[in-house]
């Protein structure tokens, strides 16, 4: 079934839930959050808004003169967005994916890599080493722009040999961080399909979610689309976090659905 024509997606798009299929919402909760020493005297405003697994918003976590710049130093690299095909292959413009895309790096300027460092902090992950986390991609939905169901990671493939090191491990998108740089007149949700959730853009806040079970697989819950924009413009930085160097700091489950 397409996306446009699934009911349930069409209701996240619109910011509704399919009635008596409210999620349960006496267990989520919000919270200051620092336990970084450069989070200590202005902790971070976290919204749990899904539990299992675990999707988070984390309110002004950036400035409007950090999200203005980065729009413009985005715009000038901005090219027509690509996806690549489930067996593998070159990167394809098709329709599952409208919008604009740019990619910025650490060096390119003091606030993309402040950012990086921030994105460090909150989360506990390693962000700052190339080969920890991609590079910052920044895109740009239009009106009608929209990105179609789909996971972050890139495999869901069981380990079927004795790791020997960290050379052996295939790296992939263990979580997705999304800074939302503009809020969005109408339309633009990040909807979570399977799950039954969706959050709504917000000026300088970010979406957090883990792509892996703590076993290295995918967790396929997360399925989830940026749903199309009806009115405005929609920002969005993603800075997604690979499984390699998070091995200390986000560990193995001891059973392999943990």
């Amino acid at each position: 079934m397409k996306a446009a024509d699934d009911p349930n997606y069409q209701r996240l798009c619109r910011g509704e839930y399919e009635e008596g299929n409210v999620p349960a919402n006496s267990q989520l909760y919000c919270a200051y959050v620092g336990r970084n020493p450069r989070l200590l005297l202005k902790p971070v405003k976290m919204e749990v808004v899904n539990l299992d697994p675990w999707i988070v918003v984390y309110h002004d976590v950036i400035s409007n003169k950090e999200a203005s710049l980065i729009q413009e130093l985005a715009i000038p690299k901005m090219m027509t967005s690509r996806t690549f095909a489930k067996g593998g292959g070159s990167a394809v413009t098709t329709n599952v994916r409208v919008s604009k895309t740019a990619w910025l790096n650490d060096k390119e300027h003091d606030t993309i890599a402040r950012v990086s460092r921030r994105i460090e902090d909150i989360t506990g992950l390693s962000t700052l080493e190339p080969d920890h986390a991609e590079q910052l991609q920044v895109v740009n939905y239009g009106i009608g722009g929209q990105y179609d169901p789909h996971h972050d990671y890139s495999t869901n493939v069981k380990t079927q040999h004795v790791i020997k090191d960290s050379s052996d491990v295939k790296r992939d998108r263990i979580a997705t961080w999304m800074f939302y740089l503009t809020d969005v007149k109408a339309g633009g949700h990040t909807a979570f399909n399977t799950i039954n959730v969706y959050v709504k853009p917000k000026k300088n806040a970010a979406g957090f979610w883990w792509n892996h079970l703590r076993s290295g697989e995918g967790d396929l819950r997360t399925l989830h689309a940026g749903c199309p924009v009806l009115l405005g413009s929609k920002w969005v930085a993603n800075k997604w976090i690979h499984n390699i160097g998070q091995e200390l700091r986000r560990p193995c489950g001891l059973t392999p659905d943990s």
